[in-house]
């Protein structure tokens, strides 16, 4: 065991905090236990953490997951950035497995507006936003060893085809899942919380 501060391999036990054993460094006099410097430093809770992990992957909300494991949201925010962080330290930077693509829309209004120089005025209107610079973005993060899980929508057909990538498409009336994994359905889940937070 080395001094996570300094390198020091100098260090030496020194009581325990919380039941988890603390150390000190001869050499810089800084303490450190087996968690320092770990996402896990500083949270009163590791305890909850494997459960957090399996609710995060699942996709459950912030606010759900604070209420099952008991602790403020503000908590669960801190956590899941803290995990992040920790995984964008690793040099996580291509998606790999089943990637889940699909869009969505947002009413635009230009009531209260000046001057209104590209159409006729009117209360609302729906428009579609250019997502040609979002998918040239998400290609360079793209490995080979992904599955483009999408609807119908042409656009994704041109993209996988152009990029060699393997696509399976829920387009049957009615179909949402293929194979019990191949759906779109937990992004057009967080479409609808999006819209319901917009509104």
């Amino acid at each position: 065991m080395a001094c996570v501060h300094c390198g020091s391999v100098c260090i030496k036990r020194n009581g325990k905090y919380r039941s988890r054993q603390r150390y000190l460094c001869k050499d810089c006099g800084k303490l450190f236990n087996d968690m320092t410097a770990s996402p896990l430093s500083g949270t009163h809770h590791p305890h909850k953490w494997l459960k957090y992990f399996q609710l995060m992957v699942e996709g459950v909300t912030l606010p759900k997951i604070a209420e099952q494991l008991d602790i403020h949201v503000s908590t669960a925010f801190y956590w899941r950035h803290k995990i992040l962080n920790a995984l964008r330290s690793l040099g996580f930077s291509a998606l790999r497995g089943i990637i889940k693509s699909d869009e969505t829309y947002f009413l635009e209004s230009d009531k209260g507006k000046k001057s209104i120089s590209h159409r006729k005025p009117r209360n609302e209107e729906a428009r579609l936003i250019n997502v040609g610079s979002v998918k040239n973005k998400l290609a360079s993060l793209l490995t080979h060893e992904i599955v483009l899980s999408t609807d119908s929508a042409t656009n994704y057909k041109a993209f996988a085809k152009k990029k060699g990538i393997p696509e399976i498409t829920n387009s049957n009336k009615g179909e949402h899942v293929k194979k019990g994994v191949y759906h779109i359905q937990h992004v057009n889940a967080y479409h609808q919380r999006l819209k319901k937070w917009m509104e």
